[in-house]
Formats: structure tokens, sequence, C-alpha cells
């Protein structure tokens, strides 16, 4: 048996060689081994078998699995195991899901958005060509109120919120509340 020394295992060569291979694998993924043991026996290779495997100081490692059975005359005598350390890419997919995440949530809060606006605009027009033109409007509103929180000044090394986004935050409260009224009366 060999052993790569560069292991992510984080044992030596003398302090794994003759042992069994479940030293590397946690508890709860014994039951892997048993599997790939049948499918060596078989004389099957097993290819990138994503799984967990136990370092020496018992932290866990993402690990993708190549197994090959090794012949005598057609007959299996041991395997070949390679353990690729996949944490990397891991986190990355880990990363690209909570973006990914992230982004259906902020698409949900601008269809969200577009579907106030239609509605609060829609109660002050009678005609389709009207309705367009008030959506328009008030979207080219809020596009252009986008960059003004981004409007930052620094007054003693403290950010401040710039005047004008703080009328405009007062602006867009009253037309709220003004809304909220009309509605409760009507």
């Amino acid at each position: 048996m060999g052993w790569r020394c560069g292991s992510s295992s984080g044992y030596t060569a003398d302090e794994a060689v003759g042992r069994p291979v479940t030293l590397l694998i946690p508890e709860n993924r014994l039951g892997e081994e048993s599997e790939i043991l049948s499918q060596i026996r078989a004389g099957r290779r097993v290819d990138h078998f994503e799984t967990i495997r136990r370092r020496k100081d018992g932290g866990l490692v993402p690990v993708s699995l190549r197994i090959s059975p090794i012949h005598d005359d057609g007959v299996v005598i041991g395997a070949s195991k390679i353990a690729r350390d996949i944490s990397e890419r891991k986190r990355a997919e880990q990363q690209k899901d909570l973006l990914i995440r992230e982004m259906a949530h902020r698409v949900k809060n601008l269809f969200s958005v577009s579907s106030s606006v239609v509605a609060l605009s829609a109660k002050n027009v009678d005609t389709a060509v009207e309705l367009a033109s008030a959506v328009t409007a008030r979207l080219r509103s809020l596009a252009r109120r986008m960059h003004l929180p981004c409007r930052r000044r620094t007054v003693a090394g403290q950010a401040r919120v710039s005047p004008v986004c703080r009328r405009c935050s007062l602006l867009c409260c009253r037309r709220m509340r003004v809304t909220r009224r009309r509605d409760d009366r009507a």
C-alpha cells in the first residue's frame, strides 16, 4: 500500500500504511465503504464519488474519490484509491448558491415594486395610455432616486446621508401616509 505524503488527511505514510481505510471515514459514512468494496470486487471502477473524510485532527473534509480495481491475471487483488480535496469547489458552490438566492430575492422585490407602481398608478387614470404614461413616470422617478442613498458625505470621519436624500425620504414617507389615509376613507 502506498501513501501520498501531501495528503489532506494529516496522516503520514508511517501512520496510515497498514491501518484500515476506515481510519479516514466518519462513522456515519462507514456504509459507503462496503458499497465501494462491492463495486471493486465486481471489477468496476468508482469515479468521482463525492463524500466526506476525516482528517487526523478530527476535522471533516469534502473529497471526490476515484477507486480502481487492481487486477492480477483477471483476479481483483486490491484497489487504487485517489481522494481529491474539493473544499474550495464546495465553498465556491455555496457562494454561488447564496448569490443566486440573493438575486432571486432582489428580482422578487423588483416585481413587488413594479406591481405596486402599477396598482398606485391605476388609481388615478382612466385609459391604458394614461396608465402606461403614469407607470413610466413613476419608474423613471424611482430610477433617478436609486442613486441618492449612495451619495454620502463624510463629516468628522462619520458617513452622513445627503440632505437631498433625507428630503426625498421624508417626501416618500408623506406620500405613503397620504395614500394610506385616502385608502382608509374609501
